[in-house]
């Protein structure tokens, strides 16, 4: 089927239309300065969008025909644009200054960083030599305490064997009475058992096994059938019997002196261990604190390192900024001119006439042709 020719009122329609637009030069420039505005630092925003907004209603108004408030406001916008143009003037003269100063800076932070690898070697050494000094401290804690438990042991042996010297004496004294007096002189109830207890007694007395066996013989014997060897036996005994009670009373006697002598051990190897806790603490903490100001160089020494490293690109990075920073400075130049040429008033006898600009506007109903 033959394709049909579209209708010539329909291809007509579809032509989109143009309207002519004019383009107002004063307008443009006007717009141009407002949009500088947002540029300002230090002014509130409500208060630059409001000199933006005023930009037409004062600079595109005759010089002579503008009022007190208009002129006003002109001046708080020349006040804005200039401070814009004192930023990107110091800007430009700080970026100067860094290159300018690109050789002092670059020495300097070398000095840093060799300053910052002394410090972290010094922080290192000081570390060696309190972790050394707490370990000492540490073991002499150790010592302290050791030597308290052993006084500690000491003093409470003391109190064991004075307890067991008034026991034995009182059991010597008491066997000697009971038991071998009554042997000695045949007046025994029950003389198997008297000798029983009796040697017994001095067993746990720690005489002469020999001795207590023969006695233990010779006892048993009445009393008139006994030959001098046996008196001699029953002598030996006695004074054993004697001396283990005397000796544990002279043991006795001296029980407060060595219950004195040992609280007083105790008192100063106590003394000795709190010293040595409070001395292994003191060095825990300068440990610490050494660890913590080493911790502090390795990471100065690190920063300083990377002041050295970062010094070539930012100088890099300077040169582009000096460059960019710049030409925004040449541009604030010119948008100051144009706003004083505003500023002025152009006569109109020569002001430019409005441009005459294309616009394309789509026909009503395009869609559906």
């Amino acid at each position: 089927m033959p394709l049909l020719k579209r209708p010539a009122a329909v291809a007509v329609a579809t032509q989109p239309k143009v309207k002519q637009q004019k383009v107002d030069p004063l307008a443009e420039k006007c717009d141009a300065i407002a949009s500088v505005l947002a540029e300002a630092q230090g002014y509130a925003e409500p208060t630059l969008q409001m000199l933006a907004t005023s930009v037409k209603s004062c600079l595109m108004i005759k010089k002579e025909e503008r009022h007190q408030v208009q002129n006003a406001v002109i001046e708080m916008i020349s006040e804005v644009l200039s401070s814009i143009e004192a930023g990107h003037a110091e800007k430009v003269a700080a970026i100067q200054a860094k290159i300018s100063d690109a050789d002092a800076e670059k020495e300097s932070r070398e000095g840093e960083a060799e300053a910052a690898a002394k410090a972290q070697k010094d922080k290192a050494e000081a570390v060696t030599v309190a972790e050394a000094t707490a370990e000492e401290a540490k073991e002499a804690r150790l010592n302290a305490k050791f030597d308290h438990g052993q006084a500690t042991t000491a003093r409470k042996q003391i109190d064991t064997d004075l307890e067991q010297a008034s026991e034995k004496k009182a059991l010597a004294l008491s066997a000697m009475t009971e038991y071998l007096a009554p042997l000695k002189e045949g007046a025994a109830e029950s003389a198997d058992a008297s000798i029983k207890s009796l040697t017994d007694v001095a067993k746990k007395l720690g005489l002469e096994e020999q001795l207590v066996a023969t006695v233990a013989v010779v006892l048993r014997k009445p009393v008139g059938e006994r030959a001098a060897f046996d008196g001699v036996v029953i002598q030996q005994f006695d004074q054993q019997m004697n001396a283990q009670s005397e000796k544990f009373a002279q043991q006795l006697a001296k029980g407060e002196a060595s219950k004195t002598e040992g609280d007083e051990k105790i008192q100063a190897c106590q003394a000795k261990s709190e010293e040595a806790e409070k001395q292994r603490d003191l060095r825990q903490e300068e440990l610490k604190a050494a660890k913590a100001a080493l911790k502090e160089a390795v990471a100065a020494k690190k920063a300083a390192d990377a002041r050295v490293q970062d010094w070539g690109p930012e100088m890099e990075e300077a040169a582009a900024n000096a460059a960019t920073a710049e030409a925004v400075l040449v541009a604030c130049k010119a948008d100051l001119a144009t706003f004083q040429e505003l500023v002025d008033g152009v006569p109109n006898a020569v002001a430019a006439p409005a441009l005459e600009v294309e616009e394309v506007v789509e026909p009503e109903g395009s869609a559906e042709a």
